[in-house]
């Protein structure tokens, strides 16, 4: 039996709606991963970045990207900008949180004159938070490696591992989320 057809048949048994099963299983373990730290703002930015696009593709898109309104090559260029915008929310999510604060803070000076006029938000990095960040940056990777697939047929052996990889990934993802850095970190802000 050559790789090929191994992978082939690997495929096959993780066929489109035991996918569509597996990425709600997976949404939903991030979803009780955002209700383990709901008492970190820290955890629960990192945990809700990652699992909004999940949310957004399992309620709104999931069914819109696959109707086949969109050519192949193009869901594989969506799910790349939604691993970008997670990368981008992460890096820069001190940056964001203050943006926020920021605006919470004016609107509520501005409704209520009374409002405090500044709020403390700790912030930390965690260990598995890079790591989340390396295999976003491989899913990319492994999107556009598709993406290409579906333009240039030569690669076909590429095809058929994407979703081994992506099952992979997500599981490393999952475990890495579910063990974002100690206990000891910053709790809730004030």
């Amino acid at each position: 039996m050559d790789v090929l057809t191994a992978l082939i048949a690997l495929n096959d048994r993780l066929l489109a709606p035991n996918q569509e099963f597996i990425s709600n299983v997976f949404t939903l373990l991030l979803a009780f991963a955002a209700l383990r730290y709901r008492k970190n703002d820290n955890k629960l930015f990192i945990v809700g970045v990652i699992l909004a696009p999940g949310v957004i593709d399992t309620l709104f898109l999931g069914g819109y990207l696959f109707s086949g309104l969109l050519p192949d090559f193009a869901v594989y260029l969506v799910y790349s900008l939604y691993d970008l915008a997670v990368i981008l929310c992460i890096l820069y999510r001190e940056n964001i949180v203050k943006a926020f604060l920021f605006l919470s803070l004016k609107l509520g000076r501005f409704i209520n004159s009374e409002s405090p006029n500044e709020q403390e938000f700790m912030y930390a990095r965690h260990v598995n938070e890079y790591k989340v960040i390396v295999i976003f940056v491989a899913s990319i990777l492994i999107n556009f490696i598709v993406a290409t697939v579906y333009i240039d047929g030569d690669l076909l052996i590429l095809y058929y591992l994407y979703k081994p990889l992506k099952l992979s990934l997500n599981i490393l993802l999952v475990y890495y989320v579910f063990n974002l850095g100690n206990t000891d970190s910053p709790p809730r802000s004030k």
